[in-house]
């Protein structure tokens, strides 16, 4: 991070761990005692009572060993209460200040950062904070397969489909089972069709389909993608059978009977 960035990123936590709580008295040095009512008043949907709870916890125990709670609670409130998405991410900077070098919870802020920052639609920092997500996470296979997802899923989205490719071919690699590495290919094949290749993304669901690892939803949207490229190629028999097929699995049925009806028009 440049010395000007990571200046604004010290003053805006120094802000969030001394200036959230206004007239902030001493008094009881309880910490268990003090969170107990706290908790309660989360627990009954008090969120505004909770929120200064947990926001004077935090400045009465610098050194609490409950401070990940008082953060996540409130990254919750502010999140899924109030719906302020820019101070969630106000509130998950600041966190992962505090535990950044704390790898078991680095990953897991880091990664929702990522979700939060694309939320907003800044594509380009949710991609900065995943690819720290792939250092942190370079001995956890699952957590690189979620993280390698969803940047490619971004890139794909900005049409930089050579890298998405890439990043889906290293989650394939990365898999840790047969049907993660299915869900790569998925989305692998899922790139192909938007670059309208549909030589390349039939090849990629046949061997994923010829493994025949992948569980049900994946493999009813691997069938219903497959049945599209035959369609494409006005293979219409072997497509309106692979619809067929998947009736009862596919999420949205309604799209089945809606693609049979117009096979052809």
């Amino acid at each position: 991070m440049r010395s000007t960035g990571r200046l604004a990123f010290l003053l805006m936590a120094a802000l969030i761990l001394t200036g959230l709580v206004a007239g902030c008295s001493g008094g009881s040095s309880d910490e268990a005692g003090d969170l107990r009512e706290v908790r309660e008043a989360y627990m009954n949907g008090f969120y505004i009572e909770a929120k200064e709870g947990y926001e004077s916890y935090l400045q009465r125990y610098p050194k609490g060993s409950h401070r990940l709670e008082a953060w996540e609670r409130l990254l919750e409130i502010s999140l899924n209460v109030k719906g302020d998405l820019d101070r969630s991410i106000v509130l998950l900077e600041a966190m992962i200040l505090e535990y950044g070098e704390r790898s078991e919870a680095a990953w897991k802020l880091m990664f929702q950062l990522g979700e939060l920052y694309e939320q907003r639609g800044d594509r380009t920092k949710a991609l900065d904070t995943w690819e720290k997500c792939l250092g942190l996470g370079r001995d956890d296979p699952g957590r690189r397969v979620e993280t390698l997802l969803r940047m490619a899923a971004v890139h794909r989205v900005l049409r930089n489909y050579d890298r998405a490719l890439a990043l889906l071919q290293e989650c394939e690699r990365t898999a840790p089972d047969g049907a993660t590495r299915a869900r790569c290919q998925y989305e692998e094949a899922q790139t192909y069709s938007f670059m309208q290749s549909w030589g390349q993304a039939k090849a990629v669901l046949e061997v994923m389909m010829a493994d025949g690892v992948a569980d049900e939803e994946t493999h009813a949207l691997a069938v219903f993608l497959l049945a599209d490229v035959y369609e494409q190629e006005m293979d219409y028999d072997r497509a309106r059978k692979l619809f067929q097929s998947i009736r009862d699995t596919y999420p949205n049925p309604k799209a089945i009977q809606v693609r049979l009806e117009n096979m052809g028009r």
